[in-house]
């Protein structure tokens, strides 16, 4: 009888532990990869600062036409269950405006070519800007 309290209490914990912090199913990259390995026609790039000083730190990654981003705000939470300031991050790329509300998102459908991306991070009770970030990527055919 312990040796079934031994498994099963850490198995429980293990599979309950993670239940509150389920990602965004649009968030979720498609499969690109098989067994971890990237293909070799797949150009990708990343960027790879942050400082614990900044304000907003935004990194990315660009895998064939798409473009995965991370931003970190001191300050604000994108999580509408947390304890902090309420943030969305609104996008700007190509003229077109997109707003998330996750930390995490994937820019998808870009045209070969150089594009300047404009993130900002406003406050979602008040509207208004806080912290604003630019960065470019460029898309290999």
């Amino acid at each position: 009888m312990k040796k079934f309290g031994l498994i099963c209490i850490p198995a429980f914990l293990l599979l309950t532990g993670c239940s509150h912090d389920i990602p965004d199913p649009k968030v979720k990259p498609h499969k690109e990869a098989v067994n971890g390995v990237i293909s070799s026609n797949m150009a990708v790039q990343a960027s790879t600062t942050y400082r614990d000083t900044e304000k907003m730190a935004v990194h990315h990654l660009v895998k064939g036409n798409k473009v995965f981003v991370e931003c970190r705000v001191k300050d604000y939470s994108f999580r509408e269950d947390s304890q902090g300031k309420l943030g969305k991050i609104v996008l700007e790329v190509d003229g077109q405006k997109y707003e998330y509300s996750s930390a995490a998102f994937v820019i998808e459908g870009l045209k070969a070519g150089k594009h300047t991306i404009n993130l900002s991070v406003i406050d979602a009770a008040s509207k208004e800007m806080q912290y604003q970030k630019s960065f470019q990527v460029m898309i290999k055919s």
